[in-house]
């Protein structure tokens, strides 16, 4: 039977301040729906990006993206963020970005120098179209990803305005300006959900770098036509994207990610054993029973290691940034209510994804200068690493935030392990490349850590 997805879309007849309420609200009903973790508001002095915070602090991770620098280059004051805002906002534990260069500006050089249109500028005019808040809610996404605030290729809330407030907000994919259109569509970007739209866009405007680059456009009458045309095409694909998808999605066969989907058991947030008693007793433990592990302790142990503690998707283990750059793999051997397997784990949903039929144990510990723990383990964890989504805000500095990050969560899982009266050790020695070949990894995503957990004998 085909999967139907309602939900209420605003649309406002005019644009501006007056529509910021209704936004809020629109975002926080999205918000409860499920499935997005962050909001990134563009707020140039922090007014409307201080209205969101005061409502859905407790519902999301925030970022507030204000005017860039390059604003001196108009004679104007920078930054733009009021200090009372910037006081309040950083009291709220919101993101501010006010520092990331601008995605779709076009500047007097660029419209000097090209006759014909430029991929940046074919998509800011095409967004346009939709109105300004739309292109300025795009805008701050790229933006927030560009300087490693947004996760790369995450879904996330954007909400923009025309002028001051807001009157737009939708759900798109975070991706870098160079991946606009890139080849893997998973990278690109996309725009999944419209909440609130003005559907009269601001007409006139001050934009005085249009009237350069039309004069440009004149010199070449065959180039201004194809752009049009590759406009219209783009204006078309965006169209459905944006308003098709809302409406209906219709599903009348499981995905095989979705056959492949086990839902974890909650965690629990208490124990008999003290945090304290953990420590004093944690050891790394070689020798296993032999006894399957049942799936509320593979679910437990997955909590303490990456689970989510906080609405705006905070997590056991500190991270950098809050960026997150740490995958969790669960190589399933005797586990009761687990087919054998390699799955992946998703904090978010608390759920896992397998990805590879059959134990793979034996083929791990070999990978594994042939440590015999790793295969006798009931489950074994593998925690892997994608550095860039922490290298691309803190370049080479994040790659030791990413070790700092694993060191974190492993201690996590022991700590856990210990306290169910489990056995765990850790393993750093084995060939990087014989554990990403056999957990199929991309290419971006690097092993780190290997802990092979059972019943102590």
């Amino acid at each position: 039977m085909a999967k139907m997805v309602k939900r209420e879309v605003y649309y406002f007849d005019e644009p501006g301040e007056r529509n910021t309420q209704l936004v809020l609200e629109a975002v926080s009903h999205r918000l409860e729906a499920g499935g997005i973790r962050k909001v990134i508001i563009a707020s140039t002095s922090g007014e409307t990006a201080a209205k969101f915070a005061r409502k859905l602090k407790d519902k999301a991770e925030l970022i507030c993206v204000s005017e860039a620098p390059y604003r001196r280059e108009w004679d104007e004051e920078w930054p733009c963020l009021k200090q009372e805002f910037r006081e309040e906002l950083e009291r709220l534990r919101v993101a501010i970005v006010d520092r990331a260069p601008y995605v779709f500006h076009d500047s007097v050089l660029e419209a000097a120098r090209w006759t014909s249109i430029f991929p940046e500028r074919l998509v800011k005019e095409t967004l346009y179209c939709f109105g300004q808040g739309m292109k300025v809610a795009v805008e701050v996404a790229l933006m927030a990803a560009s300087c490693g605030y947004a996760i790369p290729y995450e879904d996330v809330i954007g909400v923009g305005g025309s002028g001051k407030g807001a009157d737009t907000a939708i759900v798109l994919r975070a991706t870098y300006p160079a991946s606009l259109f890139d080849k893997d569509s998973g990278k690109r970007l996309e725009i999944k959900e419209v909440i609130a739209l003005c559907l009269l866009p601001r007409s006139g405007g001050n934009r005085p770098e249009l009237v350069v680059t039309q004069r440009q456009w004149r010199q070449n009458i065959t180039h201004r036509y194809w752009n049009y045309l590759f406009s219209l095409v783009i204006v078309l694909a965006i169209f459905c994207c944006s308003c098709a998808k809302p409406a209906t999605i219709p599903a009348p066969i499981p995905s095989p990610e979705q056959e492949n989907t086990v839902k974890l058991p909650e965690p629990r947030y208490d124990s008999d054993v003290s945090l304290e008693q953990s420590l004093l007793q944690r050891r790394s433990i070689r020798t296993y029973t032999g006894e399957p592990l049942t799936l509320q302790e593979v679910s437990q142990l997955l909590w303490a290691a990456q689970g989510i503690t906080d609405p705006r998707g905070f997590r056991t283990a500190p991270s950098a940034g809050a960026l997150y750059p740490l995958e969790v793999y669960v190589v399933a051997g005797d586990v009761q209510g687990l087919t054998l397997g390699v799955y992946r784990y998703e904090p978010e949903q608390h759920q896992l994804i397998r990805v590879i039929d059959g134990d793979k144990r034996d083929s791990l510990a070999d990978a594994a200068l042939t440590q015999p723990w790793v295969k006798e383990g009931a489950v074994v964890f593998v925690f892997t690493a994608v550095y860039e989504r922490t290298t691309a805000k803190y370049d080479d500095r994040g790659i030791r935030y990413v070790h700092i990050e694993v060191g974190h969560a492993a201690q996590n899982l022991c700590l856990q392990a210990t306290a169910m009266g489990l056995g765990a050790v850790t393993v750093g020695a084995f060939h990087d490349e014989a554990v990403a070949e056999l957990l199929n990894l991309p290419q971006d995503e690097q092993p780190l850590y290997i802990i092979p957990v059972g019943r102590k004998q």
